[in-house]
């Protein structure tokens, strides 16, 4: 799983593998420049990297992940 968490992208998954530990994309609508940073869980064996947008708060943030992990279980 490589999927974005809040701002513009929330709930979209990136195309491919950044190998970086963030990206910066420019919301349109909003007309200001989000970023991302990555988070990486380990889950029942498996790797899952979220990118957190920095518009969002720790918390938020952690219950929108949470969320993902219960849609697997």
């Amino acid at each position: 799983m490589n999927i974005c968490i809040g701002g513009c992208w929330d709930g979209k998954k990136l195309l491919n593998d950044q190998e970086k530990g963030h990206f910066c994309v420019k919301d349109k609508i909003m007309n200001k420049l989000v970023v991302y940073e990555r988070f990486v869980v380990t889950f029942k064996g498996g790797l899952y990297i979220f990118w957190v947008s920095n518009d969002l708060e720790p918390l938020e943030a952690f219950s929108k992940v949470k969320s993902y992990f219960k849609e697997l279980e």
